[in-house]
Formats: structure tokens, C-alpha cells, sequence
């Protein structure tokens, strides 16, 4: 999407949870704990309309690629883990420098914009009938609020989906594939995302300075401390 190059990557977004888990391990450790630290091979699938990667949803239902469920941990731990966190906050300020959630304030406004102009839309509208229509034809109640269905959250991401849950998914997912929800609905919004990045540019442009070197930062901090 346009908007991407002003915004923390999912790529980048994975390095943080990584760095900031690696730099509390030594802290975890000296208390008896060990934490869960992402695979670097791990980024989030853009979900916007619904599920729409077939194959994947035959894996895993409708957890993400490389999901992994939360363990379950005891209150020894997780007072470990708030005093880690802590005493840990100087240095994750440092090395995060320059990102902050108003750092991607200008480009939060652009996407939510031109997102809800794409709503107000006839191709969002027929895009939605056709998906709805076709959820229907498989026995699925569309949701009202959203791409999928209402089994969607009844079903359930789990670490280890339950049959039902793969079949629903990979209803969805068929679905979005078969009308192409996903590229038809990606090309609307960018080219709504356009206009409004050239009315915001300068304050765009700064946000993606102001991100300048962060990235550097996480591999150098990844590379010295796995």
C-alpha cells in the first residue's frame, strides 16, 4: 500500500518484539524464568477483508503463520517479568529512539481516511454483496460488522484449530480468492491513499525521518544478542 513507506514495518514491528525479548532474557533468567521470543521469520498477514490465503487456512484455521499459543505462566513469573520490564525501560527508550505511536500519527489519519472513504463506495458495496453472497452459498451467516463470518469468532484462533475451524476458514479464505476480495479492495484504498498522501506529505515525510535509523539499530541489537 502507499501508505507503508511512512509506517513501522510488519517486518520491523516483529524486530522490536524481538529486541525488546532479548534485552529482558539476562533479567528473566537471574530469576529462574525463560520467555518466549519470537521467530524473526514471523510477520502478520493483513487481514482488512477477511482471510484470504487458502493454503494457509488448511494449516491453521484462522491463527496467523507460525502462531504460537500464549503459555500459560505462573504469578512468580509474571512479577518477574513486570520488574524485568522496569528496570529495562531506559535502555528499550534508547534503543527504540525516534518511534513513538505519535510518530505514525499523519499516517494512521491517511489510512483510517481513505479506508472509510473506500467504504462509501459502489465497488466496496458490490464487493461486499458478492463476498456475502458467496458465504451464503457454502451455509455461512455473513458478518455484519466485518469480511467472514459469524463462525469466524465462534470458531476461533487456537493453537491447534479444530477441524470445524479449518472448514470455516477455509470457506472464507475460498471465498475472497474466488472474487479476488483482497487485490480489489487493496487497489481501491490505494488509490484513495494517493491524494491524501500528497495533501499530507511534509508532515508524512518527517514521520518516516523521524523512523530513520531505528531499523539499523534492531538488526545491530538482534546480531550481538542472540
Amino acid at each position: 500500500m502507499p501508505i507503508t513507506e511512512y509506517r513501522i514495518s510488519e517486518q520491523t514491528s516483529t524486530k522490536m518484539s524481538v529486541a525488546t525479548g532479548l534485552m529482558v532474557r539476562p533479567c528473566m533468567r537471574r530469576f529462574g524464568f525463560e520467555i518466549v521470543i519470537p521467530s524473526l521469520s514471523y510477520v502478520s498477514e493483513m487481514r482488512v477483508w477477511g482471510v484470504w490465503n487458502v493454503e494457509r487456512a488448511r494449516r491453521n484455521g484462522f491463527a496467523m503463520e507460525g502462531d504460537r499459543p500464549e503459555p500459560t505462566v505462573s504469578p512468580e513469573h509474571e512479577e518477574a517479568r513486570l520488574t524485568c520490564w522496569e528496570a529495562s525501560q531506559a535502555d528499550r527508550d534508547e534503543l527504540l529512539a525516534g518511534w513513538t505511536d505519535e510518530m505514525e500519527a499523519k499516517s494512521t489519519e491517511v489510512l483510517f481516511r481513505a479506508h472509510d472513504a473506500a467504504e462509501g463506495t459502489d465497488e466496496f458495496r458490490r464487493a461486499r454483496s458478492e463476498y456475502d453472497e458467496c458465504l451464503r452459498g457454502a451455509g455461512l451467516r455473513p458478518r455484519a460488522d466485518g469480511w467472514g463470518s459469524e463462525r469466524t469468532y465462534a470458531s476461533g484462533p487456537s493453537g491447534s484449530p479444530t477441524a470445524e475451524e479449518i472448514r470455516v476458514a477455509v470457506i472464507e479464505a475460498q471465498c475472497n480468492v474466488d472474487l479476488n476480495i483482497t487485490q480489489r479492495m487493496g487497489d481501491l484504498e490505494a488509490s484513495l491513499q494517493v491524494p491524501l498522501i500528497r495533501e499530507n506529505q511534509a508532515a508524512l515525510n518527517a514521520e518516516r525521518d523521524g523512523l530513520a535509523g531505528l531499523e539499523q539499530r534492531l538488526d545491530e541489537y538482534i546480531r550481538t544478542h542472540q
